[in-house]
């Protein structure tokens, strides 16, 4: 099983770009903010899709996903 369709089993959405998969889910989600803080060009909670993985690089992406305290965002950058 790949890690999209665990997490995606666990309650994860997916979202996609060529360098990265982020995956979020909303019931892990502490609103900690850390992901608008870190970069609101991809984490825009005003915007549908609120994450919208093209606005940066994935090494910038994965950056600001570490800093996320409750685990409810993951990634998984493409080789």
């Amino acid at each position: 099983m790949s890690l999209r369709e665990e997490l995606e089993a666990q309650g994860f959405k997916t979202y996609e770009s060529d360098e990265i998969e982020v995956f979020w889910n909303p019931q892990l989600c502490q609103h900690a903010a850390e992901c608008t803080r870190g970069n609101g060009d991809v984490f825009n909670v005003t915007r549908r899709p609120w994450i919208d993985p093209k606005a940066a690089s994935g090494a910038e992406i994965a950056q600001v996903i570490d800093r996320c305290p409750s685990g409810a965002l993951r990634y998984e950058l493409k080789k």
